[in-house]
């Protein structure tokens, strides 16, 4: 198993530290060029929010949003990437952090306006890394089959929702 060590750290302990809502920060690129600028107009940016939600038993949903947002607020070509894996063993130490095994089922990807043309994107990894079970930021690696999209992030713990355990602020976004 080169250069990575099975762990002692058992799947449930990690699921248990894991489990939740994680976030990246808000990431925003200038669309400068004289392409964009006559497009989406000066002072347009490219968008991308990203959100994990995983549960206790191991499945786990990243949605990827992206759009490009114009100066004045108006929202260009609004997309969502939505990938459901796998959380499990074996839990590996690679380079001092711990990386479970994580297996995508299912990625799609889809424009949320227009003719709300989706398509899957077969092919998809997704890998996860932390630095132990107090840490508190999670590092993802999303990898796709043509590179188009691909991105690794820092994600940190969202804060826990005031509401009720029915509330909407507890259930996972649509």
């Amino acid at each position: 198993m080169h250069a990575a060590a099975i762990l002692l750290v058992s799947i449930v302990e990690l699921l248990s530290h894991l489990s939740g809502t994680w976030k990246a920060p808000e990431e925003r690129v200038p669309k400068n060029t004289p392409l964009d600028i006559q497009v989406f107009g000066a002072g347009a940016m490219d968008v991308r929010t990203v959100s994990l939600v995983i549960t206790p038993s191991g499945d786990a949903t990243l949605q990827v949003r992206r759009s490009v947002v114009g100066k004045t607020g108006k929202v260009f070509a609004p997309s969502l990437m939505e990938v459901k894996m796998k959380i499990g063993d074996p839990v590996t130490m690679e380079l001092g952090h711990l990386k479970p095994d994580v297996r995508v089922t299912s990625a799609e990807e889809r424009y949320l306006d227009g003719d709300r043309e989706r398509w899957t994107r077969d092919g998809t990894h997704m890998s996860l890394s932390l630095v132990d079970l107090t840490s508190k930021e999670l590092n993802m690696q999303l990898d796709t089959p043509d590179g188009r999209g691909a991105f690794g992030a820092t994600l940190t713990r969202s804060a826990a929702p005031s509401g009720g355990r029915g509330s909407p602020a507890h259930r996972p976004p649509s």
